[in-house]
Parts: C-alpha cells; sequence; structure tokens
C-alpha cells in the first residue's frame, strides 16, 4: 500500500513539474484532450466559478443599465429604455457575444482536429 501511494505522489510531482519542454507540452495535450472530449463533468468548485462569473458579469450589466437609464437619458420611458438598451449593447453584451462566438470557434476547431486525427489513426478495415 505504502509503494502505491509513492507511486502515486511521484506521479503527481511529475504532472506538476511544467518546467521542461516535453512537460509542458504533454499538460497542455491533455488540456486539449479534455477540452475536446467534453466527457468530464464540471466538479461543484468549477460549477460555482462558472457561475459567479456569470453573475458578476450580469451584475455589472444590470449596474451599467440602471445608472444610464437613470442618469444618462431623459424624456419619455420609451427613448429612456431605447437609449440604455443602446448603451449597454455597445459597453457589455456585444464584446461578450464577441467572446463568446471565438470560444465556440475554438471548441468547434479542437474538436474537429482531434476527430480527423483519430480517422488517420485507425486501421483501415478490409
Amino acid at each position: 500500500m505504502r509503494k502505491r501511494r509513492e507511486e502515486w505522489q511521484q506521479d503527481i510531482n511529475a504532472r506538476q513539474r511544467n518546467i521542461v519542454f516535453p512537460d509542458t507540452a504533454q499538460n497542455e495535450g491533455r488540456l486539449w484532450r479534455n477540452l475536446a472530449s467534453g466527457t468530464q463533468r464540471l466538479t461543484i468548485v468549477q460549477a460555482v466559478g462558472a457561475a459567479l462569473i456569470f453573475l458578476t458579469l450580469l451584475g455589472l450589466a444590470w449596474r451599467e443599465a440602471v445608472w444610464t437609464f437613470t442618469f444618462s437619458t431623459s424624456g419619455p420611458l420609451f427613448d429612456r429604455l431605447m437609449g440604455t438598451l443602446a448603451s449597454l449593447g455597445s459597453s457589455v453584451v456585444i464584446p461578450l457575444e464577441l467572446l463568446a462566438i471565438i470560444f465556440l470557434l475554438l471548441r468547434w476547431r479542437v474538436r474537429r482536429a482531434f476527430s480527423s486525427k483519430e480517422r488517420s489513426h485507425r486501421p483501415s478495415r478490409p
């Protein structure tokens, strides 16, 4: 039992080194394989972290909308709402949409690269 634990600790230490080229390449490869497979579920900590990021961005957008609606626009209610939506779209929503599109394209490209790599490594059937 003790030998198995020591082997496990050595494995963890080897994975955490990440200072020599082969180690960094191996760790990066593991990262992209895990991202491409999509089979691993988020842990509780990861889900809470993603939720906090989302809620923070939502809170910032809400604060910006309230400030714009209250102080930056004037006139009838409809004009104030339209001005708020226009400023919110240019300041928060559009950059976030662009980032989401970039990440989705990256995920699609990684999956496509891995699927073509898997097809090329499969032995041909007679």
